[in-house]
């Protein structure tokens, strides 16, 4: 998994996020990021919106 880092700062717009990745095989994890790395380039990110809850205002006032 060294290719896999989550990044909370943006979306994947025409993709999907894989909760269980971690009960994954080592060859499962291997083939999915093969998969991953090879059509990377048909990803669209966009910048996640913040918004403005109670737990990300306590954040910022910290």
């Amino acid at each position: 998994m060294k290719n896999y880092a989550p990044n909370n700062t943006k979306i994947v717009v025409n993709g999907c996020d894989l909760l269980n990745r971690h009960e994954l095989s080592s060859k499962q994890d291997r083939e999915l990021q093969r998969y991953i790395d090879n059509n990377r380039h048909i990803l669209v990110y966009k910048d996640r919106e913040l918004t403005c809850n109670s737990d990300t205002l306590l954040l910022l006032l910290l």
